[in-house]
């Protein structure tokens, strides 16, 4: 729904429209007692975290201070954030623990603050999930080079390259931040899960992460206040690169528009001429293998941040029309529903817990078909199914 106003209080009284709000019919007599609504609550109730990530606006985030968060009078949530009163009230009423992407501007004060209210608010049962922004190794986003700039200044005299400054400074400002969080909860810092973030495709980047070369004297990550590694370990990616474009372009021409050979090369792999052995799938686990014996060396979790399918066009690819339609039409198909089954059977079958989709709700479009559901009206969809027996189950 857009509403547009293109005039108001034309004659200078002081009588402009404000106060709008659009209400579903089913909630007229409720809304006043309602933050959020009841449809939306009912479709992600059966999860067991929710990831602030988007809501924070955390990618190249501007915020910085305590007074330039978002607040509860702003007249809109969509462009600086949603305040944490909000999401506090949402993992309260539903009894979902929370997951915090600190901004990578945040002052200590700024942590210290947030931190604070989440203790004094938040349902004493519940925990809380601490990530300093968000893959800030990845460059397309401002707090990668705002870390490099950062371990540039810190370490003038270091040789070592620009990436590995920033994830040196990345590893040190989010054990700064995850010892601000245990400080805030004191006795109760056990309900606080201080995650280290990482990259799948590169486990170098969780190993330098890890080792705190940055430190004179290195603490334990229990002193440092870390308890998980996180990584996305989506699977299906390279389907959308532009050196695939033509290859999958001619599956589009098939009877059934090329969905077969997709599912195949998802499955089993073979089909695409220079996809990986075994296909996406395979190339997931492996990439999950890989930091499970990391953090087994490090005695600490492996969780996902994100994680799910991750088909969509990549640089020139994301215009090709006909590949878009075929990705977002492989999304709908039920076979989708046995990947995704078959993907999290090997999360589980390696022992570990905590997995986080990306993302809950959203529309298919050229940029991805992120959404388990596309709205939060609609009931089920393959994907969705999926998550929700898996959250279902225990390890």
């Amino acid at each position: 729904l857009l509403l547009t106003i293109i005039q108001t209080d034309p004659k200078g009284t002081g009588n402009y429209i404000r106060n709008i709000r659009v209400i579903p019919e089913p909630y007229i007599d409720s809304c006043e007692s309602l933050i959020f609504n009841p449809d939306f609550i009912d479709k992600i109730k059966p999860y067991k975290v929710l990831r602030f990530m988007d809501w924070m606006v955390t990618n190249n985030s501007e915020q910085g201070q305590w007074h330039q968060r978002p607040k509860m009078a702003d007249s809109t949530y969509f462009a600086q954030g949603v305040p944490v009163e909000i999401m506090v009230a949402l993992a309260n009423q539903t009894g979902i623990n929370p997951w915090f992407n600190m901004p990578h501007q945040a002052t200590d004060e700024y942590v210290q603050n947030f931190a604070q209210y989440v203790k004094e608010n938040l349902n004493p049962y519940s925990k809380v999930y601490v990530e300093f922004s968000n893959e800030v190794w990845n460059r397309r986003f401002q707090q990668s080079a705002y870390a490099i700039e950062q371990g540039k200044q810190e370490w003038p005299d270091s040789e070592a390259r620009d990436r590995a400054l920033g994830v040196d400074w990345y590893s040190q400002r989010t054990t700064e931040i995850t010892q601000i969080w245990d400080n805030v909860f004191d006795t109760d810092k056990e309900r606080v899960i201080g995650v280290m973030s990482a990259q799948a495709a590169n486990p170098a980047v969780a190993h330098r992460a890890l080792q705190y070369a940055w430190a004179s004297e290195v603490k334990t990550h229990p002193e440092y206040g870390i308890d998980a590694i996180a990584i996305a370990p989506y699977f299906g990616g390279y389907i959308g690169r532009p050196d695939n474009a033509a290859e999958v372009e001619s599956w589009t021409t098939d009877p059934d528009g090329g969905l077969n050979k997709l599912f195949e090369e998802m499955t089993t792999g073979g089909v695409l001429s220079n996809g990986p052995f075994g296909g996406t799938l395979r190339l997931a686990c492996e990439r999950i293998t890989q930091h499970l014996e990391l953090a087994k060396q490090h005695s600490l979790e492996l969780i996902t941040y994100e994680g799910g399918q991750h088909l969509v066009g990549v640089g020139s690819t994301v215009n090709n029309q006909a590949i878009a339609n075929l990705l977002i039409t492989a999304n709908r198909d039920p076979r989708m529903g046995n990947v995704y089954r078959e993907y999290l059977a090997i999360w589980k079958n390696l022992g570990l817990g905590l997995f986080v989709h990306y993302t809950d709700i959203g529309r298919p479009s050229k940029w991805g078909s992120w959404g388990a559901l596309e709205t939060i009206y609609q009931d089920a969809s393959p994907k969705y199914d999926a998550l929700i027996e898996f959250s279902a189950t225990k390890v």
